[in-house]
């Protein structure tokens, strides 16, 4: 999400050559993925239940990778979406105060948001086995997030699929599992 505005980012070099190419294209461009929560963050909701991102009070518009699928699949077989770019988000934009409460009261225990600094939750996720690579990736993702990059809601969803997103709250319930 946001790529248009960023010519740094390998996602928006991509995007231009694809663009300069001259072959037909359709840009997805998702906000944070709702999953981001029962894989790369399992571990701090299921073993320390917490949220642990440095993002302040700052809101994300997560959408849930099942809708990114179904979007695509719509622009593969329907006509109109060639030489097309959609931001991809939730119907609404939520913080992580909110998400731990969703989060709590599927799980029936309580998941607490952290805020660390930003150096601390970069050190934090290499001493727990991130590369620092990845390390430093997730740092940048949540600098930018916490500076309110995320919180953008767009209709693209809505527009394409003709249904509302799949809501945090949904998610929650659907992947409860994977915190347990």
């Amino acid at each position: 999400m946001g790529v248009e505005k960023n010519p740094i980012v390998p996602h928006r070099k991509i995007e231009d050559m694809i663009r300069d190419s001259g072959i037909g294209y359709t840009f997805l461009r998702p906000s944070f993925f709702m999953q981001n929560l029962n894989t790369t963050h399992r571990q701090d909701i299921s073993l320390r239940n917490e949220l642990y991102m440095p993002v302040g009070k700052a809101k994300t518009s997560f959408i849930d990778t099942r809708d990114i699928a179904s979007v695509a699949a719509t622009c593969l077989i329907e006509r109109g979406h060639t030489n097309k770019s959609y931001t991809l988000t939730g119907a609404k934009a939520i913080d992580y105060v909110e998400v731990g409460e969703i989060l709590s009261n599927t799980l029936g225990r309580k998941i607490e948001y952290k805020n660390p600094r930003t150096l601390a939750f970069r050190r934090n996720l290499i001493k727990r086995g991130t590369k620092k690579e990845f390390a430093n990736v997730m740092t940048m993702l949540y600098i930018l997030t916490r500076l309110g990059t995320a919180e953008k809601v767009t209709g693209d969803v809505r527009y394409i699929l003709n249904r509302e997103p799949i809501t945090f709250e949904q998610y929650a319930l659907d992947f409860q599992e994977a915190w347990q």
